[in-house]
Parts: structure tokens; sequence; C-alpha cells
């Protein structure tokens, strides 16, 4: 998985280079002649440099799309975000068939949006991949439920493993968590459970009605 993600990061970071650079490079010229030009009262030559920015513009945004493509979660927009998540749990599960997977999903939560649902994909991604690696659970619960309107979404996720230490440090993936559930303004919890293991929770108010026409929006850049 490692060797994957290094190929992927690499081949990414070529077609920065290769593809976005050259392009920018461009676009930075035509400014800086139209610029020139504007010094030196030639205003008559600006369209053609405007439409060669455009085309250069048009250029970056299939080259970003692609790039997003290939980041995108798989599956959340093409099976909805149900199917996604049962993916996830079927990914490790494969892995690690003695812990019991408990899923819950509200069918209502598969129109939330982009936005939200890759929020809450990215969190049960990153909830499964701590407790299997570090936890050692024997069960793990993923519950995903509408509530009103104006309460939004919430997500928790529990296992039965070790919890985290008494003083734990702040992990990049919490952190990376959390920013993703407040930058919509949810609230994001975690702490150890009484009976021994994690509790992490997100709440998203009012998402589905905030979020609803990001999944039409993604493609246009």
């Amino acid at each position: 998985m490692l060797t994957l993600q290094e190929e992927e990061r690499s081949e990414i970071a070529r077609d920065l280079h290769d593809e976005i650079g050259p392009l920018l490079f461009a676009m930075n010229i035509d400014i800086a002649n139209m610029t020139r030009q504007l010094d030196e009262r030639r205003s008559e030559e600006l369209p053609a440099h405007v439409r060669s920015i455009g085309e250069a513009v048009r250029h970056l945004q299939q080259q970003v799309r692609g790039m997003l493509g290939r980041l995108w979660p798989v599956g959340v927009a093409e099976l909805g975000l149900g199917e996604a998540v049962r993916g996830l749990v079927g990914f490790w599960r494969r892995r690690y068939p003695d812990i019991e997977y408990r899923v819950t999903v509200d069918p209502a939560c598969d129109d939330l949006g982009s936005r939200a649902d890759t929020t809450i994909y990215r969190i049960v991604q990153e909830c499964l991949s701590n407790a299997v690696r570090h936890g050692k659970p024997k069960a793990i619960a993923i519950s995903i439920a509408r509530q009103t309107a104006e309460d939004g979404v919430r997500v928790e996720v529990t296992d039965d493993g070790a919890g985290l230490d008494a003083e734990p440090g702040v992990g990049y993936g919490l952190i990376g968590m959390e920013e993703r559930v407040r930058a919509l303004g949810g609230r994001f919890t975690f702490s150890n459970r009484p009976a021994g293991g994690l509790v992490v929770t997100a709440t998203l108010p009012g998402a589905a009605h905030e979020l609803a026409g990001d999944r039409a929006q993604r493609p246009a850049l």
C-alpha cells in the first residue's frame, strides 16, 4: 500500500511539473507582455494575450479535474456514502476477519452532497485504520444517522480496543478529522470509553440542507 501511495504521489508530482508548471509559466509570460503593452499604450495587442490566457485556464481546469478524479475517495460519488463505507469495512474485514464489524447507515444519508459525503467517509476511514492498527479491538461499530434538518448528521465510530494513552500526542489523523468537521461548521470529539476502547463522534449541523448541491457542482472548476 505504501509503495502504491508513493507511486501515485510521484505521478501527481510529475503531472504538476510537466503539465501545470508550463501552463502557469505561459500565463505569467502573457501577463508580463500585457503589462508591457499597456505601459507602451499598445492596447490593440491585448486581446490576443487574453485569448491565450483563457486557453491556458481551460487546459488547467482539465488537468486539475483529472487529478481530483484520482484523489477523490473511490466509490463515494459513484456508489453513494452507504456502499462506500461498507466497502471500507469490507477492506478491513478481509484483513482482520476476527474483528466484529457493525455498520448502520441511515438511507437518508446518501444525499448529503460531496463535501459532507467525503468528510464522513474520511472520518470512518481514519477511525477504522487507527482501530485495527493500534487498538487491537474485538469489535468496531459505525453509525451514520440523519437527524433533523437543523441538527444534520451524526457520525459515531466506537471500538473496544486499547483506547488512547493517558496523555496522548495529537496525531495528524485526529487533527485532520477535526479540521474537516470544523470546516463544515460541525463538532468533533473523541474520548476513551469507560468499558475500554475509543469513541469518535462528529456532528455536521444542517449538512444535508446546506451542502445538497455539492455533488452536482463538483466537476465544475
